[in-house]
C-alpha cells in the first residue's frame, strides 16, 4: 500500500458519485476533515483512505445497505489500510464529527435541493457553516491537491 497512489487516486475521484455542482475530490474532503479535527489528525487525513482501493457510495444510499457483504468488505479493507498506514481503526469519534461537519459543508454548496435533515446532519449545520467557503471545484487542481495531501501526511507522520 503506497500514500501516493492513494493521493492520485483519490484527487481524482469525486464527491457524491459525481452528482455535484462542480468537481470536488475525496482527497480535497479528507483535508478538510482534517483541518476541522482537533485530535487524531493523521486518521482524518487517512479517514476515507480505503476507497483508493473499492469505491464509495453516498450517504443516504448506503445506509440502505448497512451491514452487508459491502460493509463487510469496507470494514475489512479500513482494517488492512489501518495496519499498512500505522492508524486506529475504527477511527477515533471525533474524526466522524469532523466527517459530518465537513461533508455538511460539502453538501450545502455542492448538492442541488440538499436537505440536512434527510441526510441526519441537522446537528452539524452551525459548525459546517464556518466551513462552506473552503469548498472550491477541484478539477483543475488535481496534481496539486494531491501534492497537499502528501505534504500534510509527510508533516503528520515525520513532523515535515
Amino acid at each position: 500500500m503506497d500514500i501516493n497512489d492513494i493521493a492520485y487516486s483519490l484527487s481524482k475521484v469525486c464527491r457524491f458519485a459525481g452528482h455535484c455542482r462542480e468537481f470536488y475530490s475525496v482527497i480535497q474532503h479528507s483535508l478538510l476533515v482534517e483541518e476541522i479535527c482537533k485530535t487524531s489528525k493523521l486518521e482524518a487525513l487517512l479517514h476515507d483512505a480505503l476507497e483508493a482501493y473499492i469505491t464509495d457510495m453516498p450517504r443516504p444510499v448506503k445506509w440502505y445497505i448497512d451491514g452487508s457483504k459491502y460493509s463487510l468488505l469496507e470494514h475489512s479493507v479500513s482494517l488492512v489500510v489501518a495496519d499498512a498506514l500505522g492508524i486506529t481503526y475504527p477511527y477515533p469519534p471525533e474524526v466522524k464529527v469532523a466527517d459530518n461537519i465537513s461533508l455538511a459543508a460539502e453538501a450545502s454548496v455542492l448538492i442541488k435541493n440538499y436537505d440536512p435533515e434527510e441526510w441526519g446532519l441537522t446537528e452539524f449545520m452551525d459548525e459546517a457553516a464556518k466551513y462552506t467557503c473552503k469548498i472550491k471545484d477541484g478539477s483543475s487542481n488535481m496534481k496539486k491537491t494531491a501534492k497537499k495531501f502528501l505534504a500534510r501526511w509527510s508533516q503528520l507522520t515525520v513532523g515535515g
